[in-house]
């Protein structure tokens, strides 16, 4: 249980965890939602992470469309097309409002995968949905790459510890690394 306590807070102090959690379409903010007993710390960490997320991925554009000029032609032969121009500007919205992949992700609902047997699943499905998602794409690949626990390098060290012994100790860096990518293909 000590164990436990130690990596959970060690979880609580980390926004790579929660970032790395919200990042999975399958489970968005709804287990942190869940999981966390006060809904006002479990709000505040989505938002937290939320805001995080913004200042650290700027929207890549946020220019207004500017597909109606401005200037209608009063020329008598361009009737036809000064009225749809005219009608056409009445029905764009006066303000543009920009909403970044951030929100529109956050906002939605979260995914159905039924397919998650692949366990690159994830990266996958944000390999597919870059372009819906550029923002948070990057996001997933520089926060999923984070390992969840330190067991891997930990077996990394066991291993190299394992390899060097009385006979071994004059091996040199790169005869190591060779030998442990090798016993990892073995």
């Amino acid at each position: 249980m000590k164990k436990y306590q130690k990596y959970y807070d060690f979880m609580d102090n980390s926004e790579a965890y929660y970032t790395a959690l919200i990042l999975d379409p399958q489970v968005k903010c709804d287990l942190i939602l869940h999981e966390v007993e006060d809904q006002e710390a479990a709000q505040m960490i989505i938002q937290e992470t939320r805001q995080m997320l913004h200042e650290r991925y700027p929207p890549l554009t946020q220019s207004i469309p500017q597909s109606i000029p401005q200037s209608i032609p009063n020329s008598s032969t361009l009737n036809r097309k000064t009225m749809r121009l005219r009608m056409l500007r009445k029905l764009q919205p006066q303000e543009y409002q920009f909403v970044s992949d951030i929100d529109q992700c956050f906002d939605s609902p979260r995914v159905t995968i039924t397919e998650t047997e692949d366990p690159d699943w994830l990266f996958n499905w944000w390999r597919t949905h870059r372009g819906e998602y550029p923002q948070l794409a990057e996001a997933a690949r520089e926060f999923l790459a984070i390992p969840a626990s330190e067991v891997s390098v930990e077996r990394l060290f066991g291993a190299g510890r394992d390899l060097l012994g009385i006979r071994r100790l004059g091996l040199g860096a790169d005869t190591m690394r060779m030998l442990i990518l090798m016993e990892d293909i073995v």
